[in-house]
């Protein structure tokens, strides 16, 4: 992470994305997953991942393409639709003990990005979270984040399971600058916010045609 962003005095805020720019899912909570969905049905533990995997690209690509906004607990059930071939009309237990799960086998942090934090945290430099959200609701991920980083490290928590729009949807990115507005207790000018993630469309080009400056962090380790 470029601590470029840090000590420049013309940048007065961060905005995070979480899933592979922060944090990446647990290969643990994968395969618990995986076994769980097993007992409803006859496919392997790999046959189960690759569909939820599938799935949730599907659903990405909805979300670059026209702003679709679908809930942790409807994404898990298309899922689960897909794996088994017929409804399960009781995905709420199952929805719920998933998200245990997610709370036993906790993310992998990018050791990158948690250094640059801390370092952001020491020298005050006020963050926050604007992230999509797909089968883990918003409410877990706050709690991951503020377990790792304290209470008061991020200025606020933005999830679009909870806003119920997501990335690139302008909204998204406008109502990110309202509240950081109000997180400073002023207006501050939208090229003095930098919004950090890993995806081009939802993150980087989306950021930048709000009028944010915009970084992007590849999964090679590339930095943009």
């Amino acid at each position: 992470m470029k601590d470029l962003f840090l000590y420049n005095a013309n940048i007065s805020h961060l905005s995070f994305d979480f899933w592979d720019t922060l944090a990446f899912s647990n290969p643990e909570f994968k395969f618990e997953r995986s076994k769980l969905i097993s007992k409803y049905c006859s496919q392997s533990h790999f046959d189960i991942d690759q569909c939820i995997k599938n799935v949730g690209k599907k659903y990405n690509s909805l979300q670059e393409s026209s702003n679709v906004f679908i809930s942790p607990i409807d994404l898990l059930q298309q899922a689960i639709n897909e794996i088994i071939k017929k409804p399960v009309i009781y995905i709420e237990p199952l929805y719920e003990e998933i998200c245990k799960l997610f709370e036993k086998h906790k993310p992998l942090l990018n050791y990158t990005c948690e250094d640059f934090i801390n370092k952001c945290i020491i020298n005050k430099k006020k963050i926050s979270i604007l992230s999509n959200t797909a089968f883990i609701p918003g409410s877990l991920i706050k709690d991951y984040l503020v377990s790792v980083f304290g209470a008061n490290s991020f200025s606020f928590y933005l999830f679009s399971d909870e806003t119920k729009f997501a990335k690139p949807n302008i909204k998204a990115f406008d109502l990110c600058y309202q509240k950081i507005n109000l997180a400073h207790n002023k207006t501050i000018s939208k090229t003095s916010i930098v919004h950090i993630g890993d995806n081009y469309i939802n993150d980087f080009d989306a950021a930048k045609k709000f009028g944010f400056q915009s970084h992007l962090i590849l999964k090679d380790g590339v930095e943009i």
